[in-house]
């Protein structure tokens, strides 16, 4: 359930992923982003949406929750 990503307005967004999962994306995928799970919306584009799920989808998947 991704509800609380698209109920949230503003330029940052809470991702809900834990900070392991957030060091992953900064260190294998060069997401920058804190690891409260914090995100800057602003720099997401039609040009690197699809890095940017994929890059989510392999820490979601791979990178165990604490």
């Amino acid at each position: 359930d991704w509800s609380h990503i698209t109920s949230q307005i503003g330029m940052f967004s809470f991702t809900g992923l834990t900070a392991p999962q957030c060091e992953a994306l900064v260190k294998k995928h060069h997401v920058y982003l804190l690891t409260s799970g914090r995100i800057s919306m602003a720099g997401i584009n039609t040009k690197n949406v699809a890095y940017l799920a994929a890059a989510i989808d392999d820490v979601v998947r791979n990178v165990k929750a604490k």
